[in-house]
């Protein structure tokens, strides 16, 4: 189960709530993670959105040290998230120390659709590993992208081979 699209529909609530709608960021002592990424706290106007996040069960605590100024206080965010079983925390053993466990065991299968007239379109490619993937989509591919398989996407966020 992703949780992506639950994300993005509070930055957009926030974001049109908010007359001035002002983002700050305030990045964190060490600025970006081994991977590139940018370590910082977000702020919609008055509102710390890394807080919002941690409510709504939409994320979970991740440390990366020296990055700990709010470290007790998301922790406390969490605790209550998954007391209350909302966002992440409502499905049993989703959310773990290693990561996101995508397997839907407990859910049943969706009713059948029934299937829309089919429009002829080039077929998705599959792919035998990244480096194949790669030689067509140098950058990696979404989730949302045909050629997209859970089995070249070892991070679990949604992107298969991106360059790290």
């Amino acid at each position: 189960m992703a949780f992506n699209h639950s994300v993005q529909k509070l930055l957009n609530l926030l974001l049109n709530n908010y007359q001035e709608k002002e983002v700050q960021i305030e990045p964190g002592i060490e600025e970006r993670d081994r991977y590139g990424r940018l370590l910082a706290y977000v702020y919609v106007g008055d509102k710390m959105f890394n807080k919002l996040l941690r409510e709504k069960g939409l994320a979970r605590v991740a440390v990366y040290p020296p990055n700990t100024k709010y470290l007790d206080e998301m922790k406390e965010i969490e605790s209550a998230a998954k007391a209350k079983k909302v966002g992440i925390w409502s499905i049993e053993n989703y959310a773990t120390e290693d990561g996101y466990h995508t397997e839907e065991k407990e859910q049943p299968a969706p009713a059948p659709k029934a299937e829309p007239e089919t429009k002829p379109e080039i077929a998705a490619a599959s792919y035998q590993n990244c480096t194949e993937l790669r030689k067509v989509h140098p950058e990696g591919v979404p989730s949302s992208h045909p050629a997209y398989d859970t089995k070249h996407d070892r991070d679990n966020d949604g992107y298969a081979c991106e360059r790290n």
